[in-house]
């Protein structure tokens, strides 16, 4: 069976996003979670709203599919798919990081492992896409939250210089992996600002994906 054609996919995701819906959970994730990276709150949403629009022959899954390693041995299991029925008709891996995260070269690391050499079957299909969340917040602001409550300190991960430009580090990485992965794109899918009575954070969205 020939698989569905990608972009169709990624136009969905990208209307989920720019929703007032979704911004309205980021909200509640923000609020309820300031402790926590939201890549499986973010993911599970999506799983969710993709399965609220009338469509009885498709539904999205988190943590499938799942198989194992020929190599290593080991069970491997995909973030977020769309499938119809036993079909896979669209495989994404997600990674939630900080502006720091990126700088250090988690963009090239994280492209490397989940989209470039990540396979969604024992038989060495590549995931269709990979999708770069990035959360942007005040270092200080952050902080002062984490000291308030002794939580676990993830402001450590923003950047105290605006000077720092951790979006272009991001892009360059994206663009060479055009380079190396045949007949792919890659987009801005959208930049949503949450307000919080305790913080600001703008959530970027960026994925990479083979066409």
């Amino acid at each position: 069976m020939e698989k569905v054609n990608t972009k169709k996919f990624i136009d969905n995701i990208k209307t989920t996003i720019e929703s007032n819906e979704f911004i309205e959970r980021l909200k509640i994730n923000l609020s309820n979670f300031p402790n926590q990276k939201h890549e499986s709150h973010i993911r599970n949403s999506l799983v969710e709203f993709y399965n609220k629009q009338e469509n009885t022959d498709q539904r999205a899954f988190a943590e499938h599919p799942r198989y194992k390693n020929k190599e290593t041995r080991k069970r491997v299991t995909i973030d977020f798919s769309i499938c119809t029925n036993e079909i896979i008709d669209f495989s994404m891996e997600l990674k939630y990081n900080f502006p720091k995260d990126i700088l250090k070269s988690c963009a090239k690391s994280n492209l490397n492992k989940d989209f470039i050499n990540r396979f969604y079957n024992e038989n060495g299909q590549k995931v269709d896409a990979f999708l770069q969340i990035v959360c942007e917040t005040n270092k200080s602001y952050f902080s002062s939250l984490e000291k308030k409550w002794n939580l676990n300190s993830l402001s450590q991960f923003q950047l105290k210089d605006d000077k720092l430009n951790w979006e272009d580090t991001l892009i360059n990485e994206l663009k060479n992996t055009e380079k190396t992965v045949e007949n792919s794109k890659y987009e801005l899918l959208g930049k949503q600002i949450v307000k919080t009575n305790a913080l600001t954070a703008q959530y970027y969205f960026y994925i990479i994906y083979r066409k």
